[in-house]
């Protein structure tokens, strides 16, 4: 996993004002008791099931299994707001991307760092929790913004881009006429996105026959449309796929408690950080001497 950090906004603990949480690649958590370390660890969970399953209403995440109860959707939100959703934020630097199976295109090098902000809800009370709005942010600029109404189809984005973002090639060349065009393009909602899990997989530029009659009578725009037909959805299903990477990549060591064998809940569990500590009690006396070693402020 190589993200950067991470926001969790009405997730059990976390209320509307979440603080970033800095991600390494092994990331331990200390705290105090309703310090929210269990919310922390179960917003991965929850995260890591949701991309890597595409389903929202989570009871038994897949990395924890049987050993975490996460109790549905309902039971994520923060109790102490009145908010239906969930909102993550998820940071990753650009000399983290691979674009394993898609070339990165040109203007992905000129943005230092990605921000993907969604928010997930019930389009109605009797529907499942879905994905229904994400963004992407370059640099903390906004690139792309998508949304899906309850009329629309499970995964499916309408969406508007940015054409002033630092990175796109609108910004100093654009004659009126292209100013004009890329403005019809938002209104229509720029771009039809797809998803067969969680994040996009596919990309599609709307209205492209009535786009290709201006490139006719418009040799500038025809170089703008070919960005936003080819580089522009490229680069951003390569960024979809390296953030489910990253996010499918998470591991889960379990608590290392002394679980006595009697324990039903935890005979099922395959987990071996459950019995670890009890099998072997020399690796118990050297974890609690470590513990008492460190200081914790």
């Amino acid at each position: 996993m190589n993200l950067k950090s991470l926001r969790i906004e009405n997730f059990k603990a976390f209320g509307k004002n979440p603080r970033a949480i800095p991600i390494k690649p092994i990331t331990l958590v200390f705290g105090s008791n309703s310090a929210g370390k269990s919310s922390l660890l179960h917003s991965l969970l929850w995260l890591n099931h949701a991309v890597s399953r595409g389903e929202t209403d989570v009871y038994h995440p897949t990395l924890s299994g049987q050993s975490v109860n996460l109790g549905g959707f309902k039971s994520c939100l923060n109790r102490n707001t009145i908010a239906d959703h969930l909102k993550y934020s998820i940071e990753v630097e650009h000399s983290n991307l691979k674009f394993k199976d898609i070339e990165k295109p040109r203007w992905i090098d000129s943005i230092s760092r990605f921000t993907l902000t969604f928010v997930v809800r019930r389009p109605s009370k009797d529907q499942i929790p879905r994905l229904s709005a994400f963004k992407i942010l370059g640099d903390d600029i906004e690139l792309l913004t998508a949304w899906s109404s309850a009329k629309d189809k499970r995964g499916e984005f309408s969406s508007k881009i940015n054409f002033e973002h630092p990175a796109m090639p609108f910004t100093s060349s654009a004659d009126d006429v292209c100013k004009e065009q890329l403005a019809s393009i938002n209104s229509h909602g720029a771009y039809d996105l797809q998803a067969d899990d969680f994040l996009p997989r596919r990309m599609e530029l709307n209205f492209l026959s009535e786009l290709l009659v201006v490139v006719d009578s418009n040799s500038n725009f025809k170089r703008h449309l070919s960005f936003l037909v080819k580089e522009f959805p490229s680069g951003m299903i390569g960024l979809f796929a390296d953030l489910s990477s990253m996010i499918r990549g998470i591991q889960y060591l379990p608590p290392l408690r002394v679980i006595p064998d009697r324990s039903m809940d935890i005979r099922s569990c395959e987990l071996p950080g459950w019995r670890s500590l009890g099998k072997r009690p020399e690796l118990l006396d050297k974890v609690n001497g470590t513990l008492k070693l460190l200081k914790f402020e």
